[in-house]
């Protein structure tokens, strides 16, 4: 039995789940679970695992890794499922909404309710999680003194730090929609740090006020 800690979260692989595929069919076709167009959406590459349980039974059963980051997938169906056992431990692409839970034993879950699935390209090795996200952006006041921005997107009680290195330009936008419903795009990445979970950040890529 193979155990897996993710913070205070206890992993167990379920005997006869883990199994590898049967032949050496590799499907290619995407698996649709379920549609819908909530405030965060997103799109991962990672590292599979299916058939997982946790004290206190705080989890879904499968979990997505992406550069240390492990979020949950919810399944909706047995097409689902099925593509998860077959593809434990292997790069997939997941697509869905994503939401935060308060937990017990695990204090904060974060959980993709699943849209698609589908098998990762063999020639793209970096994991990423790309996000599309309505929401308000706001400005945290310092508590350290410095006059610098803390800029923040806000949706369904989420709260994500911005972060406008990949397009300065990204940060006057910002600041003209303070207080207001915008669109964002980027990309959700990991903080320096050995934390755990780890803090995350929202790369910007693209804002614009929501219509």
């Amino acid at each position: 039995m193979q155990r897996l800690i993710t913070g205070m979260m206890l992993l167990i692989s379920l005997p006869g789940l883990a199994a590898e595929p049967a032949g050496n069919a590799e499907p290619r076709k995407p698996v649709a679970v379920q549609a819908g167009a909530p405030a965060i959406q997103v799109e991962c590459r990672g590292r599979l695992r299916h058939g997982l349980v946790a004290i206190g039974g705080e989890t879904t059963g499968t979990t997505i890794t992406i550069d240390r980051m492990v979020w949950e997938l919810n399944l909706h169906n047995d097409a689902a499922r099925k593509f998860a056992t077959e593809h434990h431990k292997e790069a997939v692409i997941v697509n869905g909404s994503l939401r935060r839970v308060r937990g017990t034993a695990v204090a904060t879950r974060w959980i993709i309710d699943v849209e698609q699935l589908s098998v990762a390209d063999p020639e793209t090795k970096k994991d990423f999680a790309k996000i599309s996200m309505t929401g308000v952006v706001r400005n945290i006041p310092q508590t350290d003194g410095k006059d610098s921005d803390h800029l923040v997107i806000e949706a369904d009680e989420i709260s994500f730090p911005l972060d406008f290195t990949t397009d300065p330009s990204m940060h006057v936008v910002a600041r003209s929609l303070m207080r207001e419903k915008a669109i964002l795009k980027g990309w959700i990445e990991r903080q320096p740090g050995l934390e755990l979970p780890p803090k995350v950040l929202v790369r910007v890529t693209h804002l614009d006020k929501a219509k």
